[in-house]
């Protein structure tokens, strides 16, 4: 084998490894427009900690851990998109239009605009908002 080939078939095995186990299990950012507009961040790691962010609790990072059942609904809710949100990308634009954006390991979903959002995947956006606003004030 030539090198060239060597390090192509390297690359190759490389790109086609499985995720690290350290990955996060999901990122998020989810913008809501309109007159009570704001912006959610988060990342949940496979044993549950989660950081979040969101303009709803004035802008302030929460640290804490999901309970299992929380954390076994957000993987249900992974699982159901990967099978059900389609299309994956879909941008309606328009002013101050909402914007969903998902990623975990097997899965990339970007929705920009009002109405965006497939029926498949409004259960994991929705349990990403309640996540990353459920550490606010009256959150």
């Amino acid at each position: 084998m030539t090198r060239v080939n060597t390090a192509l078939v390297m690359l190759l095995l490389l790109a086609a490894a499985p995720a690290r186990a350290d990955a996060p299990l999901v990122t998020y950012h989810l913008e809501y427009g309109g007159i009570v507009g704001g912006v959610a961040d988060g990342t949940v790691q496979r044993d549950g900690r989660a950081t979040t962010a969101s303009t709803r609790c004035d802008g302030r990072t929460h640290h804490f851990r999901l309970r299992v059942k929380q954390l076994r609904q957000l993987r249900a809710d992974l699982r159901h998109a990967r099978r059900h949100a389609h299309p994956r990308e879909r941008d309606v634009g328009g002013p101050e239009a909402s914007l969903a954006e998902v990623t975990s390991r097997r899965l990339h979903l970007r929705y920009h605009g009002f109405g965006s959002v497939p029926r498949g995947a409004e259960p994991l956006v929705d349990d990403l908002y309640r996540i990353a606003t459920m550490r606010c004030p009256n959150g």
